[in-house]
């Protein structure tokens, strides 16, 4: 799971060598299975330097489906936000407590 936070990393600095003129974003928002791991999460902020956010519901792959798949039965509108934004928790950068391989 460390070599996904460097990745991540990696990716995050070369979309700063392509675009130097860019305010650079001060937050990182993630979703999927590997949210659940609180380790990768602090290890990601920590290498970031940066607030991690992640959904409360993990699988949000899976809810903006069943969003879709509600927008083609007509049991949500287009215009609905039933579902909203789904809430997010922050994993803070802890400066006490980094997190190290």
């Amino acid at each position: 799971m460390e070599s996904v936070c460097y990745q991540t990393y990696d990716l995050r600095e070369a979309m700063r060598a392509d675009w130097p003129g860019e305010k650079a974003a001060n937050v990182l928002r993630v979703d999927g299975g590997m949210t659940a791991s609180d380790w990768t999460m602090q290890r990601l902020a920590d290498l970031l330097d940066a607030p991690v956010d992640r959904p409360v519901i993990q699988e949000t792959t899976a809810l903006g489906a069943a969003y879709l798949a509600g927008l083609q039965a007509g049991v949500v509108g287009r215009g609905d936000r039933q579902l909203g934004d789904p809430p997010v928790e922050a994993v803070e950068v802890d400066a006490e407590r980094p997190c190290r391989p």
